[in-house]
């Protein structure tokens, strides 16, 4: 940021200002700082995403057009990483070890816990129909998340408060496709059993994720 700050009107001071008062809960300005790298920057994906994220940050609750935006957002920056990604295995790389090979100063990375939070909150934008049926479906994001999420974990030769974060992430990312399997089966009466069989096994598999995760017991978790 020091070298950037030499420059202030740029777009990549305004994108990481803008995301690292996200991160301080700071919206109103995250999305002001953004707004202006948006602009001279209007198809960056990074910007973009950042943008979407701190749409739905606002103090004001977002509507539907905001968060038709914002989704539109996300997904835009999600596309981006896979394309990346794509890319890379096209050169020679499978796609894991592409991912091993991220730069971790890069807000699009999966080692990134706030790019990975984004998600999670995408794919329950999605859950509410936001986008058309050309997108991603909340079961894509959310498995594409986990994924992710587990890949960047296991990088970590040391336990460190990042690494913990992607623990969350990962919970959250089960969890939520937990619920999601829980509302299927609802809907869907004649597959009861089946259903309830596989949330018992999501259950199970969720219950042996948390104590393999350093995550000490705490009220959050048990919610």
């Amino acid at each position: 940021l020091d070298a950037w700050s030499l420059s202030p009107d740029s777009w990549e001071f305004s994108l990481h200002i803008g995301r690292l008062l996200l991160l301080q809960g700071r919206s109103k300005e995250a999305l002001q700082h953004v707004q202006t790298g948006l602009a001279l920057r209007p198809l960056n994906p990074t910007l973009r995403f950042f943008t979407g994220l701190a749409l739905l940050q606002q103090e004001q609750k977002a509507g539907e057009g905001t968060e038709k935006e914002a989704a539109l957002f996300l997904h835009q920056g999600l596309e981006h990483f896979v394309s990346q990604r794509c890319s890379e295995s096209e050169r020679g790389k499978n796609f894991l070890c592409s991912q091993e090979n991220q730069d971790p100063f890069d807000p699009l990375s999966s080692l990134n816990p706030q790019f990975l939070r984004g998600l999670l909150t995408l794919g329950q934008l999605q859950q509410k129909a936001t986008l058309s049926e050309k997108s991603m479906t909340p079961e894509q994001v959310y498995h594409i998340v986990a994924a992710l999420a587990a890949r960047s974990v296991s990088q970590f030769v040391c336990r460190s408060e990042a690494s913990r974060q992607l623990e969350w992430v990962l919970l959250d990312a089960h969890f939520a496709l937990l619920q999601r399997l829980i509302q299927q089966g609802e809907q869907q009466a004649k597959a009861a059993v089946d259903t309830q069989a596989l949330v018992a096994k999501r259950c199970q598999a969720l219950t042996a994720l948390i104590r393999l995760t350093t995550i000490s017991p705490c009220q959050e978790l048990l919610d």
